[in-house]
């Protein structure tokens, strides 16, 4: 990924709070990166939400995509026996839970809640850029319910999804799913109702510790890299690659 004003060949070490300046429309997203050996606390726009994920590179000086970290599959995950946590790296919140494998003894996993929520959510930046927008998809999208049975999902007048997006149709089926799945919307809206309990107001600028309520989903496996501590049996995720259920999550 490449971001403009930031250094070559960048290691984010971790994402940190959501911010904005009072005087200004946009949000955004405090980022630590690494600089060889020194690390730089600097911020992008949440909209760029969809390309960030712990220890992956920005602007690679050969233009390839690299991202850090173990990889390791977690099979036959719910997300019922997730509990909420803290990273003491980044300040951010987490989800923990027991993981049992059938080739080795039990492990605790820790998930950060941003990582978990971009790859539900945040595969475009409208989705990420108004999660803090309480009720924007009632305003932006009507439901209606047909006589057949089916369902029409009309765009208003107010939407700010810009049309082409339409034209992916792994956009529409993540808007459907979304906008239809109680399961999933709850989740969603969930961003925007947490930020509005939780925010600061202080010296001209709002700030918020990302923090969120997951679906209920079951029998996931999600393809993930991190660091694997032996020595404790924790297993800390820096970033979802993939992620697999029975049913269509979007």
């Amino acid at each position: 990924m490449k971001i403009r004003s930031f250094p070559k060949n960048v290691q984010i070490r971790y994402i940190g709070k959501i911010f904005k300046h009072n005087h200004l429309k946009s949000w955004n997203l405090e980022l630590c990166v690494r600089d060889g050996e020194t690390n730089l606390l600097k911020h992008t726009r949440l909209s760029n939400l969809p390309a960030l994920a712990k220890r992956r590179y920005i602007n690679p000086n050969d233009g390839q995509a690299r991202k850090g970290g173990y990889s390791m599959n977690l099979d036959g995950i719910s997300t019922s026996s997730w509990q909420k946590g803290f990273d003491s790296e980044s300040g951010g919140n987490t989800f923990i839970f027991d993981y049992h494998s059938h080739h080795s003894s039990s492990i605790k996993v820790h998930i950060p809640q941003i990582e978990i929520a971009r790859i539900l959510f945040f595969h475009n930046a409208y989705l990420a850029r108004n999660c803090v927008d309480n009720g924007i998809l009632s305003r932006e999208f009507w439901i209606k319910k047909k006589a057949d049975n089916s369902i029409l999902i009309n765009i208003l007048p107010t939407c700010t999804l810009p049309m082409k997006t339409f034209d992916s149709e792994g956009a529409r089926r993540l808007l459907a799913w979304v906008l239809l799945d109680d399961n999933a919307r709850i989740s969603y809206e969930s961003i925007a109702r947490l930020y509005n309990a939780e925010v600061l107001n202080k010296d001209g600028s709002k700030t918020w510790i990302f923090h969120f309520q997951p679906p209920q989903l079951d029998n996931l496996t999600l393809e993930t890299r991190g660091w694997f501590d032996d020595k404790t049996n924790n297993y800390y995720v820096h970033e979802i690659i993939g992620i697999r259920a029975c049913h269509q999550l979007a």
